[in-house]
């Protein structure tokens, strides 16, 4: 027996994109439509024909999926004849252009007539909001459209922040390669020589290393993170360092003394400003000693390799300060793959896409560096909400 309206819309299709349209049927679903689907509601041995019609006396619209290969099985004519039965009706016809076709082909120029659906890729969310929208009718639009400028303006702006590290665990993205290669390199019994270019993550990783040290570390070391940023001189990195370590200020024999019983996981951050002129080459021989003590083992954050960052240790035979006794994990920017990836974890629940040409455009900016691609993503996430 044939029940009116039994479903939302009736998915045309050519059957080489029924992957897709099985996709956008299963949102659909998920936002309480009931879609029409040929493989699922026409019967073993029953004519296509006879299961076309049916599906036009139960369904209350009717979307037209075109893909590369247009409608396949659709004649024009029957398609026509399609798309007039639903207009006497009073229901909805919605064009739905499928990902990599931009426009309705010439030979279904007719279409044109009907406001139709693009999708940038199949997870184009807003394209599959305007297709529900379109399916419940022109009356549930704005109140569509009104959810989701309410959703986007009410949501704040999810890349961020935009300067210095990152600190909370949550909001780490894509290191976890190189984290698991430096507790290799630190559980093996070597210090780390982190190496990237400049706001690439390096800070980032410090941290994390410093949060994840207690469950990462086969052996239990205290970590102790120095910023060289905020220490000028040899007496401010000793005052630091001991402050740290919750002991009196003190240097030479006296912290010798102090680090007997210690084992100590020393993260130095912005290396490059041990050599300047608040710094001698004794600071760096006694990081060394310490480490070649087993007091302390080093994770050795920089923009230049460690065997060139330090001339002046090259003096009459000495060897760099830490050559030896640090591996070098180096941090490169993203593929295109995890750019792809970090807008989307970014932009989920948000209510905002950002299309193809964009998202080139975002790869273009920034070549996967981190922290530029981060600040590109803010500005276009603002001109999304400012347009709103």
């Amino acid at each position: 027996m044939v029940r009116q309206n039994q479903f939302d819309v009736f998915l045309a299709h050519n059957s080489v994109d029924k992957p897709h349209v099985r996709i956008i049927a299963n949102k659909l679903r998920a936002q309480g439509l009931m879609p029409w689907l040929d493989e699922e509601q026409i019967l073993a041995g029953e004519l296509f024909q006879v299961g076309i019609q049916r599906a036009i006396s139960e369904s209350k619209s009717a979307a037209i999926c075109i893909g590369l290969m247009g409608v396949g099985k659709w004649q024009k004519l029957e398609l026509q004849t399609l798309i007039s039965q639903f207009v006497e009706k009073g229901m909805p016809v919605i064009p739905v252009l499928l990902p990599n076709v931009d426009k309705i082909p010439d030979n279904l120029i007719f279409l044109q007539q009907f406001n139709w659906v693009s999708f940038e890729d199949i997870n184009d969310d807003l394209a599959l909001n305007k297709l529900d929208a379109g399916i419940r009718g022109k009356n549930n639009i704005a109140s569509t459209q009104l959810k989701i400028i309410s959703k986007v303006i009410n949501t704040a702006n999810p890349f961020m922040p935009l300067n210095g590290r990152i600190e909370q665990s949550e909001q780490f993205f894509n290191r976890e390669k190189e984290l698991r290669e430096i507790f290799e390199v630190l559980n093996a019994g070597s210090g780390v020589e982190l190496l990237g270019d400049r706001q690439i993550g390096k800070s980032s990783i410090l941290q994390q290393i410093k949060h994840r040290a207690s469950s990462a570390l086969t052996v239990k070391w205290e970590p102790i993170y120095l910023n060289l940023q905020k220490v000028h001189t040899e007496a401010e990195f000793y005052e630091s360092f001991c402050e740290e370590l919750g002991i009196a200020n003190c240097a030479g024999i006296d912290l010798n003394r102090a680090m007997r019983s210690r084992r100590v996981l020393l993260l130095l951050d912005e290396t490059e400003n041990l050599q300047g002129n608040g710094f001698t080459r004794e600071i760096r021989d006694r990081l060394r000693a310490f480490a070649e003590d087993g007091a302390l083992r080093l994770v050795v954050a920089a923009c230049t390799p460690l065997d060139r960052l330090f001339p002046d240790s090259h003096e009459n035979g000495m060897t760099s300060p830490f050559q030896g006794i640090c591996l070098r994990v180096e941090l490169k920017p993203w593929s295109k793959e995890t750019v792809r990836r970090f807008v989307a974890v970014k932009l989920e629940n948000t209510g905002i896409y950002f299309s193809k040409k964009e998202m080139e455009k975002l790869w273009q900016e920034s070549q996967g560096h981190p922290q530029k691609l981060m600040k590109a993503c803010f500005d276009l996430y603002r001109q999304y909400r400012q347009n709103l």
